[in-house]
């Protein structure tokens, strides 16, 4: 239950946390990256940082889950998290305040190559509200003229089912 809550919560359109999008690799929670000018991003929370503690709490040996209920909490709550950070053979001490973060899942970008013009759309994940960013991405692309279309999802660990259907009806 309490695991499907926390999915739940990882797709919705905002949360309140500090913005770092982490994965567990070899037993350590590694940030793969801050969002952009989030609360993680602002205090200088780097990519392939390893954390370490929260809030003083060692954080080895515990769940994902048991991470992200460290790092949730209520708005404008402080946090602080030790991480080391390899590329400079360091632990750093950081601190920042839980904020609400807005889950925007599409991102695009047009390339011009060879009188071509190549219109890209990353989706990160497949959250609450995928279908409608879409919608609102590529139609701009499409008033842009683009050529043709290439759909990122590297990286996408999934998500909601009728957000992948909605942007497939889309394409049919």
């Amino acid at each position: 239950m309490e695991e499907a809550a926390n999915q739940e919560a990882s797709l919705a359109e905002e949360r309140v946390g500090i913005g770092a999008e982490i994965m567990l690799s070899a037993g350590k929670f590694v940030v793969v990256a801050p969002l952009k000018d989030s609360p993680a991003f602002k205090a200088g929370l780097k990519p392939q940082d390893e954390i370490v503690r929260v809030n003083e709490e060692r954080v080895e040996g515990k769940s994902m889950t048991q991470l992200m209920q460290l790092l949730s909490g209520k708005k404008g709550t402080s946090i602080k998290m030790t991480v080391y950070r390899s590329s400079e053979n360091r632990h750093v001490e950081l601190h920042m305040k839980r904020d609400t973060i807005a889950m925007h899942t599409v991102s695009s970008d047009v390339y011009e190559v060879d009188d071509y013009s190549l219109g890209i759309v990353n989706i990160s994940l497949f959250g609450e509200k995928t279908g409608e960013e879409w919608e609102k991405q590529t139609k701009a692309l499409v008033e842009r003229g683009i050529d043709g279309l290439v759909i990122d999802v590297r990286g996408n660990p999934g998500g909601y089912l009728y957000s992948v259907s909605t942007i497939i009806g889309t394409l049919l």
